[in-house]
């Protein structure tokens, strides 16, 4: 089976070689089959749903009943509620039920008319917290907005009123939520795919809340008191960028995708961690830490500035890094934080913590993550390291369908993942996973027990069950026994954790004694859970217990400590309640999340008090961490001047380590941000000096790509990754310094060919900044990169991206320079008046122009392979295992007439085509239909050794590639591109040289001669096997 699918590859058909690039990260190294891994296994028969082995999906809502649900959670007394797009019955949110008990939901029952198309539900007893769009008060609010488009979120039909933060209140207990009340609005012009989206019980019993990067909170609804990174919340571009040419800008610049906690004393927000794009869903684990899974702007791919979707840990003040356009930040920018792990492309959706008991126990705490898009459920434990987490890298899926447009999840009162399916007003239900081996050992749950080891202590169902507890108990038997577990040293330090949490959420609160007693305790997860609820208190006595932690050994407890006592009050108006040399300290602990808590917390102290330090210290891990501070806190130019002279100094220091180096482009990165109006020429000329003879060589990035690199693929070589990205850094640094010199070496290390485009483009990206003192080979070197790099693909704004570095870099070109670029590169050259009417209007085919976008090319390219096999394998706006789509279902019939037109002259299907290639009729019983579709997107990724192409140069000069298919003593038989059926004759005596390359004779621009509908009507036809 193996080596047919590696003939697949080889010679499924013929055309002439290919025209444009395939982006090459399409070629990723695939982890071995593991039954870890859903995708890895068979879907039984019927099923559209592939498991892990012991576990299945069942349907629990009629299977005539298809409405596409986009929430699911359940209210206090455990019942599921549903909100759903505009394809269902309505879209007011409902609670499913299941009169006659059989485990299928067959009625529903509308819980407020006055809502709808929710994205987060969640209940607090008789009420709910929703976001929604609610009632419209003309007076108020204003003239209705423009609807949005569909997506996950549903199309607009439905979706009227207000978007905003309702509370909702059923006060006659009737299950139908009658009084609503407006909470927060939201500056959005829809509850779409990037609006409000999920809430949820914080740790400490908070309301937290989720919103996407294309709405906001007003400014006046922001609480800047108790918002940590408040200072930092700009867009902060070291070299000009450009916003995105048609779509993905956030709406509030600087503030991207925030999460927050909701303040009901104020009814303001402070936002907790912000530089997120669309994150639709968040969780916290065991021991109160917050994830989500945070989705990519695709339209970025194959750029320097694409992220990979990824799960973020989030910490209080975290800053995610998006930002709009070519500006969004690398883990290897140090004043942000870097993502838990990259997931490679996606539509990130629901989030949930497996905190209950139906499931083997290897699965309690793990994260799960839902992606729409790719018809996958992530699962991976969350192994603690330092202050933060490390997770599985091999993609490993808890379920996998193809499609299976899953959107959201929650564990039910029974223990087992419920989803839900739907979006893009496609088809869905509600499902749940069950697992099927023996029962697993359950815990202990008798007296205080119950409520430390209560099943996901934060869900609605399962807080009302610790209420219930506690009412039984009585208030002070409850805090008591609570009180003495967390005591306890000879319990479970789990439970004892969960009891100082416990007292926190259900009251009493933690006492000062209690927290004194548990501060020194032996176990560090005690220590880290009453360093987080000291946090909520403000009292002298409890403010000392958070800053003597910032001297523990532990670096969860001691970034638990800066957290703290910035939620407590430090403010840099008044002298720092906490020792400065101590918070001084974290900024060179060895821990990333550390040393940014800690810079946080000191930013809040008088500048005063700790700036000396900075500009005396050695360690350079604690200079470029107390440089950034300095800069966020300057108040003029001057104070950035003795910065800027330490970092000349640093640069010059050849030894620094490639790390270290990193660290002090990006603090001179950070600071220049700063400046009012950039750094000197002076400094800028010293900059130049000190960093040129220092510019990596090409032979020591060989082997490695950007993409690889930023996103830490388990494949990438951690070392020459460093000197990659520090290249990166620098070619940035010296462009910026305006120096001619600078050209040579950014030019000399740009990788040749195709390779690493990504990499080579955001070198290009740097030397834009110099529009001067190209020399004419120079000039000539830029064209030629333009005319090959014309050819690249990527997602729907990469073209017209390329299309302003060109502009931008050109500038250096005389006019007849420039008329010679256009020749070159006609994709970028100037938009003739019929193609600037067609974008502006969106006709012709082209990605259109949005009003006030920059001027960028707007003739029609297609997206990359990898987009496109994507959307194939995953087809949108259908039902779980329906591959109908928004284009309609396959159509085999028209795949015999293509597979006719242009297979059959390689292949023999049943009767029809040549022995050219491997004879396919049995293809589809033997290969999944994913793997099909690939070999023809990516010919080039598996080639078995005797379907490589054979390269031969010829004594007069030419060159002839195919695929040997004969051969005597005197003759070879090389099938070509060009004529696979005939193969070529070729007289060994012409021969000068014969080498053999691991490529297949399909042409990589297949795709788009026949077209995706053309492709899948072709995979159709091979799945059914021949009549």
């Amino acid at each position: 089976m193996r080596r047919r699918s590696l003939v697949l590859a080889a010679v499924l058909t013929a055309s002439a070689v290919a025209c444009l690039t395939v982006w090459p990260q399409a070629r990723q190294q695939t982890p071995a089959p593991s039954p870890e891994r859903a995708q890895d296994q068979r879907a039984p028969e019927g099923s559209p749903f592939s498991t892990l082995p012991g576990f299945s999906v069942v349907r629990v809502t009629p299977a005539d009943k298809t409405e596409s649900y986009i929430v699911i959670t359940f209210d206090s007394q455990g019942r599921p509620v549903v909100s759903q797009s505009v394809s269902g019955s309505g879209s007011h949110p409902r609670t499913l039920i299941d009169a006659d008990g059989d485990g299928i939901f067959e009625s529903e029952k509308v819980i407020s008319d006055q809502i709808n198309t929710c994205h987060g539900l969640f209940f607090d007893g008789r009420t709910l917290y929703a976001n929604c769009f609610g009632p419209r008060d003309p007076a108020v609010d204003g003239p209705v907005p423009a609807p949005p488009p569909g997506g996950r979120g549903g199309g607009a039909a439905a979706q009227t009123g207000i978007p905003g933060f309702y509370k909702l209140t059923d006060a006659d207990g009737d299950d139908v939520y009658e009084r609503i009340e407006r909470l927060n609005r939201y500056v959005a012009n829809g509850m779409g795919d990037h609006g409000p989206h999920a809430i949820r019980r914080a740790p400490d019993g908070s309301l937290t809340l989720m919103i996407g990067n294309n709405t906001f909170v007003p400014d006046d609804r922001i609480d800047e008191a108790t918002t940590p990174n408040v200072r930092n919340l700009k867009e902060r571009q070291f070299l000009p960028a450009w916003r995105d040419p048609r779509f993905g800008n956030s709406t509030r610049e600087g503030i991207h995708g925030p999460f927050f906690r909701y303040q009901p004393d104020n009814g303001r927000v402070s936002l907790q961690y912000t530089g997120l794009r669309n994150a639709y869903d968040f969780a916290f684990n065991t021991a109160g830490e917050a994830f989500t899974f945070d989705s990519d702007m695709e339209w970025d791919v194959n750029s320097p500035w694409y992220r990979e979707v990824k799960t973020v840990h989030m910490i209080p003040g975290g800053d995610g890094g998006y930002r709009n356009g070519t500006g969004k930040f690398q883990d290897s920018d140090f004043d942000v934080l870097s993502a838990l792990r990259y997931l490679r492309r996606g539509s990130p959706v629901g989030v949930e913590t497996y905190q209950a008991y139906a499931y083997p126990a290897r699965y309690f705490d793990a994260l799960f993550e839902a992606d729409w898009s790719r018809g996958r459920l992530l699962y991976t434990a969350l192994t603690p390291d330092g202050s933060t987490y490390t997770g599985r890298d091999d993609l490993a899926e808890f379920v996998h369908g193809e499609p299976m447009p899953i959107t959201d999840l929650e564990v039910g009162p029974d223990g087992n993942i419920y989803f839900t399916t739907g979006g893009t007003n496609g088809t869905g239900g509600l499902f749940k996973i069950v697992w099927n081996g023996d029962r697993p050992a359950q815990p202990d749950m008798t007296g205080i027990l119950a409520v430390v080891r209560q099943p996901q202590p934060l869900a609605s169902w399962s807080w009302a069950a610790i209420e219930a507890v506690k009412t039984r108990m009585g208030a002070a038997a409850f805090g008591s026994a609570l009180d003495a577990l967390a005591r306890d040293t000879s319990a479970a330090p789990a439970d004892r954790m969960r009891a100082i949490l416990e007292l926190q959420r259900h009251g009493p609160a933690p006492s000062t004694a209690l927290l004194r007693a548990l501060a020194a305790d032996s176990r560090a997860e005690v220590r880290a859970a009453v360093v987080y609820v000291a946090g909520v208190q403000t009292s002298p006595e409890v403010r000392a217990i958070a800053a003597a932690a910032l001297r523990d050994s532990s670096p969860l407890v001691q970034r638990r400590a800066a957290e703290s006592l910035v939620r407590q009050g430090l403010t840099p108006s008044q002298p720092s309640f906490a020792p400065v040399a101590d918070l001084y300290a974290l900024l060179g602990n060895t821990d990333r999340f550390v040393r940014y808590a800690g810079r946080l917390a000191l930013e809040h102290t008088p500048r005063s008090e700790w700036a000396p330090r900075v500009l005396a210290e050695t360690n350079v891990i604690a200079q470029t961490e107390g440089f950034v501070a300095l800069a966020n806190t300057r108040t003029s130019d001057a104070d950035l001047a003795p910065v800027f002279d330490r970092l000349v100094a640093l640069m010059r220091r050849t030894t620094l380590s490639p790390t270290e180096k990193i660290r002090v482009l990006r603090a001179f990165e950070v600071a220049a941000t700063e400046t009012s109006a950039g750094v000197d020429a002076e400094t800028r000329k010293q900059v130049y000096d000190a960093l040129i003879g220092q510019f990596p060589t090409r032979a020591a990035v060989s082997g490695e790509t950007l993409l690889g690199c930023n996103s830490h693929h388990p494949d990438t070589n951690p070392a020459t990754c460093e000197v990659l990205i520090l290249s990166h850094h620098m070619a940035r640094v010296l462009a910026y310094t305006g120096q001619p010199g600078a050209i040579a070496p950014i030019l000399a290390i740009m990788p040749q060919g195709d390779d690493d485009q990504p990499g080579q483009i955001g070198y290009m990206y740097a030397l834009r900044a110099i529009d001067s003192g190209w020399s004419d080979a120079q000039k000539t070197q830029m064209i030629d990169w333009f005319a090959r790099a014309s050819k690249w693909r990527g997602g729907s704004t990469f073209a017209g991206h390329l299309n302003n570095i060109f502009d931008a870099t050109i500038d250096a070109l005389t006019e007849p320079e420039q008329q010679r670029a256009y020749a070159a590169a006609p994709l970028f050259a100037p938009l003739t008046i019929e193609e600037t009417t067609a974008a502006v209007t969106g006709r012709g085919g082209g990605r259109g122009v949005q009003p006030g976008a920059p001027a960028a090319n707007a003739r029609p390219v297609p997206l990359d392979s990898q987009e496109r096999y994507d959307n194939l394998v995953f087809p949108r706006g259908s039902g779980p295992g329906s591959l109908a789509g928004r284009g309609g279902a396959p159509n085999a019939t028209a795949g015999a007439q293509t597979f006719q037109q242009t297979c059959a002259q390689c292949h023999r299907f049943g009767t029809t085509g040549n022995a050219v290639g491997p004879d396919l009729s049995a293809v589809g019983k033997t290969m999944l239909r994913r793997d099909i579709l690939r070999h023809i997107f990516f010919p080039d990724e598996q080639v078995a050794d005797q379907y490589q192409t054979t390269v031969l140069r010829l004594k007069d000069g030419s060159e002839v590639r195919g695929l040997v298919t004969a051969e005597t003593p005197a003759t070879l038989a090389v099938a070509t591109s060009a004529r696979p059926a005939t193969p070529s004759t070729i007289q060994k005596t012409n021969i000068d040289s014969r080498t053999t390359v691991r490529e297949s004779i399909m042409p990589q621009d297949l795709p788009d001669r026949i077209g995706d509908q053309n492709i899948a009507n072709v995979v159709a036809f091979i799945m059914d096997g021949p009549r």
